[in-house]
């Protein structure tokens, strides 16, 4: 990955007091989705998902933990997505600002428990023992069930 391009990506903000520091790929005026990334990763990831994200049409952001900064990029809704130790966030996002998201909730982790949320299990027997090197092919399924989606 060319390092001109992670660094175009990235952007940060002073508001209210904080610095809030997020990263945008895929098409410029596309949806929003909101990408809560896994553990070891930071906000450069959405480089990576780049070309899957302006196949399908999509403005992918990834912000920072604790997850500010939607009200400067004019974003009211996004749809949710989530790879393995985002999910809490991603699952903490949605409890908290229901009215900021629509679509359904995606991702895949081992992170969420069946326990917990029964109709997890299979993502749950998927992510448990998905190697790193398939993240790629994953962002193309989900970019094909995107494309698949009524609008």
């Amino acid at each position: 990955m060319d390092k001109s391009f992670v660094e175009k990506c990235l952007h940060s903000i002073e508001a209210n007091g904080r610095h809030i520091e997020y990263a945008v790929s895929g098409e410029e005026m596309g949806e929003a989705v909101l990408l809560f990334y896994p553990l070891g990763a930071s906000r450069s990831i959405v480089a990576v998902f780049h070309g899957p994200a302006k196949r399908v049409g999509v403005r992918l952001i990834c912000i920072n933990r604790p997850g500010m900064g939607l009200d400067h990029l004019g974003i009211q809704r996004v749809r949710l997505l989530f790879l393995c130790a985002g999910a809490p966030f991603a699952l903490g996002f949605q409890a908290r600002y229901p009215h900021r998201s629509h679509g359904r909730l995606v991702g895949c982790s081992s992170w969420v428990s069946p326990s917990d949320c029964p109709s997890a299990k299979f993502m749950y027997q998927v992510g448990a023992g998905l190697p790193s090197g398939i993240l790629a092919s994953l962002a193309d399924a989900m970019a094909g069930w995107r494309r698949s989606m009524p609008r």
